[in-house]
């Protein structure tokens, strides 16, 4: 019995006229009304939409009251039932909500699945929503008809209204029997991301960036759309039983059909459009704003455009993730135009931090890219090793990596220069420039790097004399092992003109790497040619000397150094000297002008 429910008269009350009601003090009357208050309290604390418990657990509670964080615990889960009414785990929803959608193969501890629905019965609501977006930035979103004026990019070309709309929490898969030896097939929900409310970016937090101003957003509410399953078969979409939640895509309308478990049959109508399938849900973010001269500079072609932001943002998505050891999909983007700025969020109910952590480190997190990009990846448009995602499969028809590759190249380059200004000390003076000097101590790869990076950023030529190049893999600070033979590859598939000298060949090691060298289009000579006067027949091209881009002042760059391009530029104590930049372009074309004399006393390799 409630506190505040009349007391129950007793039997000689209810035969008295006189006795209907208690009699009762004042403060009696208080207590009671008191007792009404609270009680009315707890029921609106209880069955409230906003703050009700009903539909919460405790993990819930104390993530909503602020007692942990949200991110402490998984945020809402998408629950996974068998018709057979068995539980084949949870996933997270802004994941899962396009992955097990009608239609698509589900794999559960190694047999394969097909998902057929939705439980509407035991997920209780049932009920449609409706989102508009906006026409001009196709970024900011809101519930139900937008209104004249974006708040986020003040564009008034009106909105376009996406009707229709369930959130599922329960998912619904029939076993299925796989042939022996069955490839999974390809299969893709047509997905959309919106922010829910205009971002306010934390001006404190803007960061100046090689790529643009880089600015934390905070917590912001992302609205996730799922249009339809694209399979190999084609496009489909969802239509989905207002009653049962089955979907009805392969069934008459005319007639009913069974219900997910106990074969009951269930007259409910999908209704008159396609069903979308949606979640919300709040989460960190970043902004990063491409100023319209990075398009112009590296001249990219207004029909490339969204392309070549397509193929950054999947760049960046992937360093992200390996830099803040994310789980693949666990990082996510919206590209917004006016300006054009690229998104990044924690594809995670809460936000963990991953992208709120790498805006510090931006310019580690390029380099790290383009290390990833450039160094361990050769293909040529793109790959799962480089670019693509399962997770962002619906980029890879949009993905090409010719695109950035330049950008990166000279972000690398760059970076070296800036290395190289950071870290050295100026050794030497010629008439106002300074050549820097990097010491390289035994085990350190420190200049190494430097001279890896700007061989990478070279565009035009890069003329080049040692004692010998071996393709011994090297252990690089970015993860990578790539050979100095594998550099300079990668620089003859970027069509930069390479010449090398070396000495003649004295072991096999040095015979097959100069073979990969030549294989690789690049001009090899030996030093001294067999005709060559005999006070110096015996001699040898000790220096090491490169010149890189000589013919453009602002990107030249000239290399004095003591180790040859094998794994010993880890193991000895090397100096190296830089001198790059118009300044500089003296000493920069006197290196190649002495490189040139010792090419004429050399003559092009050939195997014996």
């Amino acid at each position: 019995m409630r506190l505040s429910e009349p007391v129950e008269p007793s039997v000689t009350m209810r035969q008295s006229t006189y006795f209907l009601l208690p009699v009762i003090t004042q403060g009696e009357y208080w207590e009671r009304e008191r007792l009404r208050a609270v009680e009315s309290h707890i029921d609106w604390r209880l069955d409230s939409p906003d703050e009700g418990l009903r539909g919460r657990n405790t993990i819930q509670q104390f993530a909503a009251s602020g007692v942990t964080p949200r991110y402490a615990f998984p945020g809402k889960q998408l629950q996974i039932i068998t018709t057979e009414q068995e539980s084949a785990g949870e996933r997270q929803m802004s994941t899962g909500i396009g992955e097990v959608v009608p239609g698509a193969p589900v794999y559960f501890r190694k047999k394969k699945f097909l998902a057929v629905g939705f439980d509407l019965i035991q997920q209780g609501a049932r009920g449609y929503s409706d989102f508009s977006y906006c026409n001009a930035c196709k970024t900011y979103a809101v519930e139900g008809q937008g209104p004249k004026e974006c708040p986020l990019c003040k564009g008034k070309s009106g909105f376009t209204l996406i009707t229709t709309c369930i959130s599922p929490s329960v998912a619904v898969i029939r076993p299925m029997a796989p042939a022996r030896l069955e490839a999974r097939e390809y299969t893709r929900a047509e997905t959309d991301h919106f922010l829910m409310r205009p971002a306010i970016p934390e001006v404190d937090q803007a960061v100046d960036t090689s790529l643009g101003k880089l600015r934390r957003l905070g917590r912001v509410p992302i609205l996730t759309i799922v249009y339809a399953l694209q399979t190999n078969d084609g496009r489909r979409e969802f239509n989905i039983c207002q009653d049962c939640g089955l979907d009805l895509t392969s069934f008459s309308a005319e007639r009913g059909h069974r219900m997910f478990f106990g074969g009951r049959m269930c007259n409910g109508r999908p209704p008159q459009t396609p069903t979308r399938l949606f979640n919300t849900f709040e989460t960190e973010s970043v902004a990063l704003e491409i100023p319209e001269s990075l398009f112009r500079e590296k001249k990219i072609p207004v029909a490339r455009r969204r392309d070549f932001l397509i193929s950054l943002a999947n760049a960046l998505v992937g360093g992200i993730e390996l830099m803040a050891s994310a789980s693949e999909g666990e990082v996510g983007y919206l590209l917004k135009e006016n300006p054009t700025t690229l998104i990044f969020f924690d594809n995670v109910e809460g936000g963990v931090g991953f992208v709120t952590s790498v805006s510090n480190r931006f310019e580690e997190l390029l380099n790290s890219v383009a290390g990833r990009l450039l160094s361990d990846c050769q293909c040529e448009v793109g790959c799962p090793r480089c670019l693509y995602s399962y997770r962002r499969k619906a980029d890879i028809g949009s993905i090409d990596k010719r695109l950035i590759a330049p950008l990166f190249r000279e972000l690398r380059a760059m970076a070296a220069v800036q290395g190289i200004t950071k870290r050295a000390a100026p050794s030497l003076s010629y008439e106002g420039f300074n050549i820097r000097s990097i010491s390289s101590p035994a085990g350190s790869l420190d200049g190494a790097i430097e001279v890896r990076d700007l061989l990478l950023g070279a565009t035009q030529s890069i003329d080049l004399v040692c004692l010998y190049v071996l393709d011994t893999h090297i252990p690089w600070p970015d993860g990578s092992t790539s050979s100095w033979v594998g550099v300079l590859t990668r620089c003859a598939l970027n069509r930069v003109r390479l010449r090398l000298i070396v000495r003649s060949p004295q072991n096999s090691s040095e015979i097959r790497s100069l073979k990969k060298l030549r294989e690789a289009g690049i001009e090899v000579l030996v030093f001294p040619r067999p005709d060559i006067q005999a006070s110096i027949a015996d001699s040898k091209a000790h220096l090491k000397q490169i010149a890189i881009d000589v013919d453009s002042p602002e990107r030249a760059c000239a290399i004095h150094m003591s180790a040859n391009l094998s794994g010993e530029t880890q193991k000895n104590i090397d100096f190296y000297d830089f001198g790059f930049g118009a300044d500089n372009i003296e000493w920069i074309r006197g290196t190649r002008e002495f490189i040139e004399r010792i090419a004429k006393d050399a003559v092009p390799y050939r195997e014996d």
